[in-house]
Order: structure tokens, then sequence, then C-alpha cells
């Protein structure tokens, strides 16, 4: 699996990085996780490349303990008797009851599944399918200029001051050459 936290902005560049999920004649899946200011670039990233991607929403805490949960009953369920389980329960019976063996290395086994965390990641279903119908029907366009100055006053330096002599970008122009 391929899991991107940031998403490129050009399309090709998201291709490739999905595409290591199909190399070697491996399968795979490309997760990738946005947030709503990133919607739109992957719309637009769909248009681009003609495909469409799964929507989902993060699981819950709950949802993730259930599914840990029921994965491990039926593995247990599933699971092969081994000789040294025998073994390990006959030793353990010299002290204790089968029962408390039972809830002891249940026990043991659910601190390992146990998931935590915050109870939920991200927006709820509905918060999600409100903001893919928006970037379904955004078209794009030009916000207009080119934003070169970012909002900062052209007599400013990167940091943010003003240039020693307090004039703007280019101090040297009106210099005598002599």
């Amino acid at each position: 699996h391929v899991f991107n936290y940031h998403i490129p902005f050009d399309s090709e560049s998201y291709v490739h990085r999905i595409g290591r999920t199909g190399r070697a004649g491996n399968k795979g899946e490309a997760i990738t996780l946005v947030s709503p200011n990133e919607l739109r670039t992957i719309k637009r990233i769909e248009k681009d490349v003609g495909t469409q991607m799964v929507s989902q929403v993060i699981p819950t805490r709950q949802e993730v303990q259930e599914r840990k949960d029921s994965d491990l009953l039926s593995k247990i369920a599933n699971t092969q008797i081994e000789p040294a389980g025998i073994d390990m329960v006959k030793t353990l019976q010299h002290d204790l009851d089968i029962v408390t063996i039972a809830h002891l290395l249940a026990t043991i086994v659910q601190e390992e599944v146990d998931v935590k965390g915050k109870d939920v990641i991200g927006l709820n279903e509905e918060e999600v399918h409100k903001l893919i119908e928006r970037a379904k029907n955004w078209k794009g366009g030009d916000r207009g200029g080119n934003n070169r100055g970012r909002g900062r006053s052209r007599n400013r330096n990167r940091r943010g001051g003003r240039d020693r002599d307090g004039r703007g970008r280019n101090r040297n122009h009106n210099r005598d050459r002599g």
C-alpha cells in the first residue's frame, strides 16, 4: 500500500507516486488522506487522469475496535490447537482453574488489539459528502493576479522589514556609476 499524507500539486507526480502499488506484479492500494482544502486538488487530478477515487470517512476509534475484536474472535475460532498451547494450559492448571486461565489469556490477547487514541479523527460522513458535492460542482478558474507579493509590501525585504535605506526592492538603480 501507498499512503499519501500530502498531495503533489501536479497530476503526473501523483500518478507516479501511487503507481508504486502495482510495480513488479504486486497489487496494492493507494490511500490518500485529504483535508477539506485539498478536495478540489483531488477532483482536478481525477479529471486529468480520467478516473474516480473512492471517498471514505476515517472510521471512529469504536468502529476500529469493533473490527479488530471481530477479527480476533474469528481468528480464535479458526485457529488450530498446537501441542505447545496444550502444554501451557496443563502447566497453568496446577495453580488455576480453566475458567480463570481462559479469562487471563483473553485479557492478554485483548490488550494486544486494544485501540487507543482519539474517538474521532476528521469530519463525519455527512460533512465529507457535502464537501465532495461542493468540490464536484467547482469549475475552477482564475482568482486573478499572480500573487507575486503574497501580501508583502513592495518596500519590504523577505523577512518583512524595510530595506536598510528605507526604499523598495532595487536600491542600486539610482546610484551613480562613476
